[in-house]
């Protein structure tokens, strides 16, 4: 089991920084990297785009974009991915979208379907969950995923 501890090792062993989008986390992926002392090395922000108008006041995410995609897509974790690594100028950036249930609110997307999305430098890694736990249980396993996508690109 990977642990927050040894992601941010790696990434400051690397020289790296990073920076998170997150949208059904909530801050959670955040809230776990800042545990842990000495964080301010490699971590340069987060921000919370839960709302469509917060993704697209704040990340630049188009409404022709949630439109064509879905809020729940692909395509928007790399688009909020995107912008935050250019936003806080990182050379790592995760971003979360998704449904962690219990209901769906945009009748498009299942409860449970997540999108992780990491660039790294200029690669790009996507992860898709399909959780079918409480939405606690589903928010903690989606952190978990994270760090996990995160320490295997490293």
């Amino acid at each position: 089991m990977v642990s927050v501890q040894s992601v941010i090792n790696k990434i400051r062993k690397s020289g790296l920084t990073i920076s998170f989008a997150e949208s059904c986390s909530g801050g959670n992926i955040a809230a776990e990297l800042i545990k842990i002392s000495g964080v301010s090395e490699i971590f340069m922000g987060s921000i919370v785009t839960y709302s469509d108008e917060a993704k697209i006041d704040i990340l630049n995410v188009t409404k022709q974009e949630i439109k064509k995609f879905g809020v729940v897509s692909e395509n928007i974790a790399f688009l909020m991915a995107k912008n935050s690594k250019e936003l806080f100028k990182t050379s790592l950036s995760l971003a979360t979208t998704g449904n962690v249930g219990p209901l769906s609110s945009d009748n498009r997307s299942k409860v449970g379907e997540i999108y992780i999305c990491l660039i790294f430098q200029e690669k790009v890694f996507h992860k898709k969950l399909n959780l079918k736990s409480t939405r606690v249980e589903n928010i903690n396993k989606l952190v978990f995923e994270a760090f996990s996508l995160i320490d295997s690109v490293l």
